[in-house]
């Protein structure tokens, strides 16, 4: 991947110098006129923030072109209020301190993702910006298929790639999809930036019948999407022989597990377990989802870190699927606890589903939580999730309070974080 650098003091007098980089940066690396807009301004706010309250320290922004988005790099050292880093954090105009504040809050909405990472004594904040596609009208639409009786299995070039993703939609359109079938070219943007793979059943008359996506989470797992098919009279079955080409595909990678939690339908016992369902509400509609795993090597073990009242579902689900865990179980014992905390918040808007991770616990954690569910819900967001890592021992805190707040711990995905990760669901 492409990426630019720029390393000065972060000093508000050299804001016209970032701006330059910022806005030649996004536009060289495709970003259209809209979105480099939001990204300068993003930018603005955050660099004009930080120069307020870091004081002689350095600042590198990294832009890196990652095809279908561009993602800043803010690394330093030294501390910073997170927040606001909450998508309900507001402002009151009568505190000079919230003043001061209203940088980062007007940043983390101008972008696609906000996120912040520690790595020894640096901070990084990461803005990450999407470029825009032009998306698929399925009214225009009419597809037809002639007759055969044999197909093989392939990598799509680019306009191959553009009509499945077309097909997925057209075909799959009022089951959960992933957004980026409704826009081939981001599809494909995604394939060659080597985070997505994919391949494409075509048949003896040169027509797509069906198809499977997946792509790296971490360097332990695999997530997949489909196998789709639009087309089903073979000696073969299709859907069987996409998984068997995409299991060959990955099978010289490092990865532990291959998964799925957006099945569109239940694949072959004799290939994946399933480890339990989700449901998605969508209009009047409730849709059951199988979440699926298979193992692809060897798991050496790790500890699991987890809330009393999660060992239960923990052990049962480790006794499942013959995983070595180390359950360890976290006690509150008097120490100091921030006041704040700060929840990251994934909105995929199309589907009316967020997704919401722990960054800092602290005290107010639950009312946090509870602020972060009314907004969504007022905006209509119907599909609530809490996903909680078992590597990290401070989210297993958080439990209580999902338990208490209406969350249902659904599935347990191995190595999907630093440990295993759980995903609640909010009960509605």
């Amino acid at each position: 991947m492409d990426n630019i650098t720029l390393k000065l003091l972060c000093n508000n007098k050299y804001l016209p110098i970032v701006l330059s980089f910022a806005e030649e940066s996004a536009r060289a690396f495709g970003l259209g006129k809209k979105e480099t807009f939001a990204v300068r301004l993003a930018v603005e706010e955050l660099f004009s923030y930080l120069s307020k309250v870091l004081t002689n320290t350095n600042i590198e922004i990294v832009c890196i072109n990652c095809i279908y988005f561009i993602e800043l790099q803010f690394i330093f050292k030294g501390n910073i209020s997170l927040k606001n880093f909450n998508l309900t954090a507001t402002i009151s105009p009568n505190k000079e301190q919230d003043l001061e504040q209203m940088g980062l809050l007007i940043a983390s909405r101008m972008v696609d993702n906000f996120k912040i990472t520690k790595n020894q004594d640096s901070i990084f904040l990461q803005l990450i910006k999407e470029k825009s596609y032009p998306s698929i009208d399925n009214k225009k639409l009419n597809i037809f298929y002639e007759d055969s009786d044999s197909f093989f299995i392939k990598e799509p070039n680019k306009d191959e790639l553009k009509l499945f993703a077309a097909r997925v939609k057209y075909f799959y359109n009022e089951k959960p999809l992933p957004d980026f079938f409704s826009y081939p070219g981001k599809l494909v943007d995604m394939v060659i930036s080597s985070n997505y793979d994919t391949l494409i059943a075509i048949d003896n008359k040169n027509q797509i019948i069906g198809g499977i996506v997946w792509c790296s989470l971490n360097k332990r797992l695999i997530e997949f999407f489909g196998p789709f098919e639009f087309k089903n009279n073979f000696n073969k079955p299709l859907k069987e022989e996409l998984i068997i080409a995409c299991l060959e595909n990955i099978g010289k990678s490092d990865a532990i597990g291959l998964y799925s939690k957006t099945n569109i339908d239940a694949v072959s016992e004799e290939y994946f377990e399933e480890i339990g369902r989700l449901l998605i509400y969508r209009d009047n509609d409730k849709i059951s989802m199988p979440v699926c795993f298979r193992q692809l090597k060897e798991d050496t073990g790790a500890i699991a870190w987890c809330h009393e009242e999660l060992k239960n579902f923990l052990d049962n689900n480790y006794n499942m699927l013959f995983l070595p865990r180390k359950v360890e179980v976290v006690h509150e014992m008097g120490e100091i606890l921030s006041d704040s905390s700060v929840i990251s918040t994934a909105l995929d808007r199309s589907m009316k589903t967020a997704t919401l991770k722990l960054f800092l616990y602290g005290k107010d954690f639950e009312n946090n939580l509870l602020s972060h569910i009314n907004l969504l819900r007022k905006e209509g967001f119907n599909n609530i999730f809490f996903e909680i890592d078992t590597g990290i021992p401070e989210q297993a805190y958080i439990v209580p309070a999902l338990l208490k707040i209406n969350f249902s711990s659904k599935v347990l995905v191995p190595c999907a974080g630093v440990g295993d990760i759980v995903i609640f669901q909010m009960e509605i």
